[in-house]
């Protein structure tokens, strides 16, 4: 048996046929060109480019993403050279968001497009214990060494404790 990508779809939904074509794959057999239509009569075909950084094992992160029916760029990805972190993302040409990295590679900040920032300045096990939105509001949790989360206090100043059994499941 062989494994091959898929190069076709095809789902009918309330009388509504949408068709999904693979017109072209790189050499890792991921889809380049995809053309997309229905039985309503519309169409598009869209174009994507890849970003891989192989020396940092990274592979099939999206570039860009072209629809050649209007020949409109529908969206793009900046990443960080060194790291293959995502920096900035747009969409039509708009800057939608602008991520910046702790040294750990952790997310410490998100701007949208209009430049409000969410800040995220500590992290423990992978979950944030503390955010910092545009506003000024803030919201926190108590993460214990295991990861779980211990307390939590909203935007509002409510607080909220959890205790967690033998296997780590939410006892409260």
């Amino acid at each position: 048996e062989y494994l091959r990508p898929e190069s076709a779809t095809s789902v009918s939904l309330d009388g509504v046929v949408f068709n999904r074509r693979v017109d072209a794959f790189d050499a890792m057999a991921r889809p380049l060109t995809t053309t997309k239509w229905s039985s309503l009569g519309f169409s598009r075909q869209d174009t994507v480019t890849y970003h891989d950084q192989p020396a940092l094992w990274v592979m099939g992160q999206t570039l860009r993403q072209l629809n050649n029916t209007t020949g409109r760029v529908v969206s793009n990805t900046d990443y960080d050279s060194a790291t293959a972190l995502p920096l900035r993302h747009y969409a039509f040409g708009k800057l939608q968001q602008t991520l910046a990295y702790h040294a750990n590679g952790m997310v410490a900040s998100v701007a949208d497009g209009a430049g409000n920032t969410t800040a995220i300045p500590s992290w423990k096990r992978g979950i944030p214990e503390s955010i910092r939105y545009a506003d000024g509001a803030v919201e926190s949790a108590v993460v214990d060494d295991m990861g779980w989360i211990s307390a939590t206090t909203d935007e509002n100043g409510y607080s909220g404790s959890y205790s967690y059994d033998a296997m780590g499941r939410l006892a409260r």
